[in-house]
């Protein structure tokens, strides 16, 4: 399985993700330019579940996955920047902020995709706070 936090940007994402089979942990800066956000999604090891804030600007980003078949984690934002102790922001503590509630959540959760559904976009209560999410 794969996890990522993402703190999705109009022009930019940065991204913090775990492969779960061997705990390695990669932190990028993804600019959105032509297919390189899409390159980048594409070759994660499945299952993905990629965590984000609500924004008003994610369409496209709920679209690219449901079309790579990963699981997508709403979060409403408040919740989540209230739940982090450090109250410098920057991208990249955001993108592990998320990274480690999407962990949380899909322990909590594992094995909750519904075959055949393809991918889901998903609103969990954590404990600290709550994701919000529809089914796709």
């Amino acid at each position: 399985m794969t996890l990522v936090g993402c703190d999705l940007h109009s022009r930019k994402q940065q991204v913090a993700v775990l492969d779960t089979m061997t705990g390695e942990v990669l932190e990028q800066e993804l600019i959105h330019d032509g297919d390189a956000v899409e390159r980048f999604y594409r070759a994660l090891r499945p299952p993905v579940t990629i965590g984000i804030e609500t924004t008003g600007y994610t369409q496209w980003f709920h679209s690219l996955m449901h079309r790579l078949g990963h699981t997508v984690l709403v979060g409403e934002a408040a919740k989540i920047r209230a739940m982090v102790v450090r109250k410098t922001k920057t991208d990249r503590r955001d993108a592990r902020h998320l990274l480690d509630l999407s962990s949380t959540i899909a322990s909590r959760q594992s094995g909750s995709r519904t075959p055949g559904h393809g991918t889901s976009e998903r609103s969990l209560p954590t404990g600290c706070g709550s994701f919000a999410c529809a089914r796709w």
